[in-house]
């Protein structure tokens, strides 16, 4: 019975309103649109940073990547939550890139993409992971970690893993496993509720934002890593995030 609403709550999470297609297109109309349509965009010299994984946060709608001394229109005219912050670099756009070389890696087998991917999941693992509180960092401004760990959101953290999940599920590499786990664990025993749920925040001494309950909190956890892994991974570990994903699920269900 919990399993089915595991697969309910997930079914429900990702359908949309219009029937799928009778087929789906063949592995050439995947390729070809990756190296068409999205690949230039993400391969262009401003894309990657040398040496490439400090990958940026904005970019303007030409690829160009975002320049004070020449602003773009379409940055510094968007709304106030991406205009006021365009001086900080979002982790977890660096690990949706990170996460975009490794399917470009799995789709075509390029090694250049696999490395991209990999370079992507070192910097985050060499800069964003935590040591201290064994959180992740959700922005830098500066090149400096900015905000308090106990305000960082569990939707940020859950985006610091996806990248890490990608390249683990293509390498297998250990070493990325050991703190792809002690983030996961970090964020079920700091962002628990006591009532099947995660916070959005840890705590909040000016406000009231460790009050929020929102579906993203776990439905996110779910969609950017733990479906991904939780079939790989080790027994010791796979039964475990097994009772996870039921337990955010029955959470969403009645949230």
């Amino acid at each position: 019975m919990r399993t089915s609403i595991l697969a309910a709550a997930v079914l429900l999470a990702s359908c949309t309103l219009q029937p799928p297609p009778a087929s789906l297109p063949d592995g050439a109309v995947w390729i070809e649109h990756l190296q068409r349509d999205l690949g230039p965009f993400w391969t262009m010299p401003d894309a990657i940073d040398e040496p490439p994984g400090n990958f940026p946060t904005f970019r303007c709608d030409d690829g160009r990547r975002w320049n004070p001394a020449d602003p773009c229109p379409e940055l510094t005219n968007a709304g106030s939550w991406i205009s006021d912050n365009l001086d900080r670099q979002y982790v977890r756009m660096q690990s949706r890139q990170t996460y975009f070389y490794g399917v470009a890696y799995h789709l075509t087998g390029d090694e250049r993409m696999l490395e991209l991917a990999k370079a992507g999941a070192e910097w985050i693992r060499s800069n964003a992971i935590d040591r201290t509180s064994g959180g992740a960092v959700s922005w830098f401004r500066g090149g400096v970690a900015d905000g308090p760990p106990s305000l960082r959101t569990t939707q940020d953290l859950a985006y610091a893993e996806l990248g890490l999940a990608m390249v683990y599920n293509l390498t297998r590499d250990p070493a990325l496993l050991d703190d792809i786990l002690r983030l996961k664990d970090y964020i079920f025993r700091t962002y628990d509720d006591g009532h099947g749920l995660l916070l959005w925040v840890a705590d909040d001494p000016d406000g009231d934002e460790e009050l929020r309950r929102e579906l993203v909190s776990q439905l996110d956890q779910i969609n950017a890593y733990m479906l991904l892994l939780t079939p790989i991974l080790p027994e010791s570990h796979r039964s475990g995030w097994t009772r996870d994903l039921v337990r955010l699920a029955d959470g969403m269900v009645h949230l």
